[in-house]
């Protein structure tokens, strides 16, 4: 009976760990990547910032003050490090002091039914960013002005704050 005990005690900790690591997963696709897509943030910030934290976080877990999350400290972390991710880039967000806009060249257009889907290469991001914009046939869909904010941690925000030219043949 021992045995049984310590198998499904195994098999329940392993679910549970398998849940935390699916509800992390989860939290960063809906709420963290959304947010980082337009962050002009330094190449594999994200990914150097987790592996710090699993550097640190699970050999911290396996000391004795920590005994409660040792059996859980996988999935833990897994829920963790976006959570501290997200708390990153809100900083820098929140703590925006300085704004600028600049015009950026239109790369690609797609029109899909009441809206064109435009995409625009951010030089201070070393990306492409999409915007979707209403179809209005007065846009002159060259180029586009997009309000850049300067985060508080140096790293600048693509905002949806944009401005299109309109063509001059049309009526005010």
């Amino acid at each position: 009976m021992d045995i049984a005990k310590k198998i499904l005690i195994f098999i329940g900790l392993s679910i549970l760990n398998l849940g935390l690591i699916a509800l992390g997963y989860y939290f960063y696709i809906k709420i963290v990547r959304p947010d980082t897509v337009y962050v002009a943030s330094p190449d594999f910030f994200q990914e150097i910032i987790a592996v710090v934290l699993l550097m640190i976080g699970l050999p911290l877990l396996t000391l004795k003050p920590f005994k409660l999350f040792r059996s859980v400290s996988i999935g833990f972390m897994a829920l963790f490090i976006p959570a501290f991710i997200y708390v990153i880039f809100l900083v820098n967000n929140i703590g925006s002091t300085r704004s600028y806009h600049r015009l950026y060249p239109i790369e690609s257009k797609t029109k899909m039914q009441n809206e064109i889907i435009l995409e625009v290469y951010i030089y201070e991001k070393s990306n492409t960013v999409t915007f979707a914009i209403n179809d209005d046939k007065c846009n002159k869909l060259d180029s586009i002005q997009i309000k850049i904010k300067e985060g508080l941690l140096g790293m600048q925000i693509i905002t949806h704050d944009i401005s299109l030219a309109k063509k001059p043949d049309c009526e005010g």
